[in-house]
């Protein structure tokens, strides 16, 4: 029950009471008439009966003498009047005294026997009618207490009730009293703590309420702020503009959501403030003021617009890729983005593609390739890198092209889109078939060269190798030193012939290795050993440096002795003076050669020629010999 039902019950239970106790009032009224008058008649009745007892008594005293007797029946007579006045009403009793007054003449005993039995009868009928009147006057007694007693017992009840319920809702109204300010108190908290700016204003667009944040913008206190508007904190013409939309409000009636830019010369620059505004209307529906909601949007808004040229760079960069770049719904495989590479590759306009499926595009066994390949890469979640795919453009025939593609995931954790990336790898594609071949060509040439020079120097070394031998005769010192140079030089030209293949292998992919577990304390020293005569020869020397924890390596024993000989021979061929030194020591899992000679060295610009092919390194004084 409401406050309001509970005083109208109230009211209500106070008005029946008085209703009550007026009802009781003009009842009891009634009642007492009834006595009165009831009272009236007992005492009318006592005098009907004193007078008959008047006239039965003169009666009495009229037969003593003739003279009494006289005297005595006008006595009797006169209370004959009287009894004839009082019972007017009553026409047993006036045919009574009509038949005692034609007795009053005569004074026989008879009349007299008559006489009294008139008077006695009629004495009976007064007593019955007295009799019945006292008890009717008792019946009004008793019910009049009890009609009193009731609407005493209701009107008090009643009364209580009233008392009772008004109590009740006075109780109730403090505790709603109670209620509304710790409601009030609490939404007062709650609109101090909230991060916009919360106020009230009147039709002067004066502050009535405003909470916390909003003092804090305009630098002040919420007492500063109230009864005042925005003109004590801004410029007239700023305070102007920034109340336009209160102005609006007020004349429409009608809430309003608006951004404004607010000049804050404390914050050192403008501040965006996204502001709600609704009209406030009191009982009648009149509008007497807005309620305001503000909050500053403004790092919100400069993150938008991050965002927006975030966007817009990303767009770009898409848009001038020079790949191909296209999205798919994960759903239907349908194109949802593509770029203007993709447009150019495939000579299809992106009007036509979006929306569009690969079996819309191409021919079907292209189409059904590139949905097998999107669903893998959807399945399996996974970035998938196809090295080469072709696929048929309309421009420019058929391409090659390298793609990777790539799962979006969805806020679920599933794949909603596919990412494609593809580049147009046909020139690169037809320079490496072209590459091929002319190395093709190249290991056939190289291994026909090799093949016909082996022939005739192993000729040339057997023939040598029987003159020096003096088989054919002895050799003269002269020609002997002329033979052995050729026979060096027969050597040496082998060795590079096997450098060459070699080489070629390397460069095809073809080098075998024998790889072994091998020491390489033994191998350095083997090696030291070989160049000693000839640094000797130079005036250079070689020192080995090898740790003790080398251990054994799985190598390829023949191939590290080549290339630790070819360094060696370099360092002596181009060392003037001073020492090589050959070290092996180990770097974590591995081991380290290196030779180290005191040589001129090798210029900057020389360093990114090392490791190319068949080029001599120029400003160095090659010495004769080596390799």
């Amino acid at each position: 029950m409401n406050p309001e039902s509970g005083l109208r019950l109230a009211r209500v239970c106070a008005l029946l009471a008085l209703i009550v106790v007026s009802t009781g009032a003009l009842a009891m009224r009634r009642r007492l008439a009834s006595l009165a008058e009831g009272a009236a008649w007992v005492g009318h009745t006592h005098e009907v009966l004193r007078d008959l007892d008047a006239v039965k008594a003169e009666l009495a005293k009229a037969e003593t003498s003739p003279k009494a007797f006289a005297d005595h029946s006008k006595a009797a007579r006169r209370a004959v009047e009287t009894l004839r006045r009082l019972t007017s009403d009553t026409a047993d009793q006036q045919d009574e005294l009509r038949k005692l007054e034609l007795l009053l003449d005569r004074r026989d005993a008879a009349a007299r026997a008559q006489s009294n039995e008139i008077i006695n009868r009629m004495g009976d009928r007064e007593s019955g009618r007295l009799h019945e009147r006292v008890v009717r006057q008792e019946a009004t007694v008793s019910s009049s207490w009890k009609i009193e007693l009731t609407t005493r017992a209701m009107a008090v009840f009643l009364m209580g009730l009233a008392f009772l319920q008004v109590r009740r809702e006075s109780g109730r109204r403090a505790t709603l009293a109670d209620e509304l300010r710790r409601q009030r108190d609490l939404l007062q908290a709650v609109i101090d703590g909230a991060d916009s700016g919360i106020y009230l204003k009147d039709r002067d667009c004066r502050f009535v309420m405003a909470n916390q944040e909003v003092a804090e913008v305009l630098s002040t206190t919420v007492d500063n702020v109230i009864g005042k508007d925005l003109s004590s904190f801004f410029s007239a013409e700023t305070a102007r503009k920034m109340e336009e939309l209160d102005r609006r409000v007020l004349q429409s009636g009608r809430p309003e959501t608006s951004e404004l830019l607010v000049p804050f010369a404390s914050k050192g620059r403008v501040r965006t403030f996204l502001v709600s505004n609704t009209p406030f209307k009191d009982p009648s529906g009149a509008v007497v003021g807005v309620v305001g909601v503000s909050r500053d949007v403004t790092e919100e808004r400069d993150a938008q617009e991050q965002v927006r040229e975030a966007k817009s760079f990303l767009e770009s960069v898409i848009e001038h890729l020079p790949a191909m770049l296209f999205i798919k719904d994960a759903e239907q495989l349908r194109f949802t983005r593509f770029n203007r590479a993709g447009e150019e590759l495939l000579g299809i306009g992106r009007d036509e593609l979006l929306g569009k499926s690969d079996r819309d595009l191409f021919p079907a066994e292209q189409a059904d390739f590139f949905i097998a390949k999107d669903r893998e890469v959807l399945a399996k979640k996974t970035v998938l890198d196809i090295s080469e795919e072709a696929i048929q453009s309309r421009s420019q025939g058929t391409r090659w092209l390298h793609t990777r593609k790539i799962p979006i995931f969805g806020a679920g954790g599933e794949p909603s889109h596919l990412l494609g990336i593809s580049e147009d790898i046909t020139v690169r594609k037809l320079a490496e078939a072209q590459l091929l071949e002319g190395a093709q060509m190249k290991a056939d040439f190289a291994a026909m060269v090799s093949h016909e020079l082996r022939t005739p120097l192993a000729s040339i070394k057997m023939a040598l190798d029987i003159v020096l031998d003096g088989v054919i005769g002895a050799v003269p010192e002269a020609q002997r030193q002329a033979l052995a140079t050729a026979q060096r030089n027969v050597d040496r030209l082998g060795r590079l012939i096997n450098e060459v293949l070699d080489f070629q292998k390397l460069e095809a992919g073809h080098m075998e290795f024998k790889m072994a577990p091998c020491e390489l304390t033994p191998l350095v020293l083997e090696v030291a050993q070989t160049f000693s005569p000839v640094a000797k020869q130079r005036g250079l020397q070689i020192e080995t440096r090898c740790a003790l924890d080398l251990g054994s390596i799985v190598c390829d024993r023949d191939k590290v002795t080549q290339v630790l000989t070819n360094l060696v021979s370099n360092a002596l061929k181009f060392g003037e003076r001073g020492t090589v030194h050959i070290s092996a020591e180990r770097k974590g899992g591995f081991v380290r050669l290196s030779v180290q000679d005191e040589g001129p060295g090798i210029s900057p610009q020389d360093q990114a020629k090392l490791f190319q092919s068949f080029v001599q390194l120029t400003g160095l004084d090659r010495k004769p010999g080596g390799t």
